[in-house]
């Protein structure tokens, strides 16, 4: 516990050791009012626990699926998809960002413990759900006609099809990390895309909901009846 509050209360640091930054610095340490933790300058930034190769290879792999998802879903639906690499791309940092956190704040050696499926899983369908770097590409007149005759496809709404993309990858990653090929029900698919849809999850449940899910696939028993 020692080691993880030091992590949390590590000192602030900076590259940048220009006028400009040591002023913003000093007024910070002003408005601190003679408290212990101080900002200081130093060129002596930890390293990040990812790479930025690491990141890159993340990403690309993110992307290889990505298209692979978009030919498969056109495929099953008959809607065109349209991806954008630039959020796809944001998306891939942000979870990584996240859980390089959880590793600093909640792993004894987060340099050494790599991140399991669950936290990937879990911090890539959050992202991918919020920011959705796929739109669908839809006839507007059509669209407005079949409203017309009271006639409404969610499966047509882009935000469907970015949940849909992250549980692909998600169950990816745990097949991957198990040894074993696995895949959510239709029903499990339904009620996991219905709560990401219309039902506020934040990153807490979905850690849970998919630890659930690795357990049941290594055969852990997880209730007694």
């Amino acid at each position: 516990m020692t080691d993880q509050l030091e992590r949390i209360f590590v000192e602030v640091t900076y590259e940048d050791s220009s006028a400009e930054a040591k002023d913003i610095i000093g007024e910070l340490n002003e408005r601190l009012n003679g408290l212990s933790q101080e900002f200081n300058i130093s060129k002596d930034r930890p390293p990040r626990i990812f790479t930025d190769e690491e990141i890159e290879d993340r990403f690309f792999h993110l992307f290889q699926a990505a298209l692979l998802f978009q030919e498969r879903f056109q495929e099953k639906y008959g809607i065109e998809l349209e991806l954008d690499p630039r959020i796809l791309y944001v998306a891939t940092i942000s979870a990584y960002d996240d859980i390089e956190r959880y590793k600093a704040y909640h792993l004894e050696k987060p340099y050494r413990d790599r991140s399991n499926a669950v936290k990937r899983s879990a911090y890539l369908t959050k992202w991918l759900s919020k920011i959705g770097p796929f739109q669908t590409s839809v006839d507007l007149k059509v669209e407005l006609e079949n409203l017309a005759k009271g006639e409404f496809s969610v499966i047509s709404k882009p935000a469907l099809a970015n949940i849909l993309f992250a549980i692909m990858v998600s169950m990816g990653h745990i097949s991957v990390d198990c040894k074993r090929r696995t895949w959510l029900t239709s029903y499990a698919e339904y009620h996991l895309s219905y709560d990401l849809l219309y039902r506020r999850i934040n990153e807490d449940a979905l850690l849970s909901k998919y630890q659930k899910i690795v357990d049941l696939v290594q055969g852990k028993k997880i209730i007694n009846h």
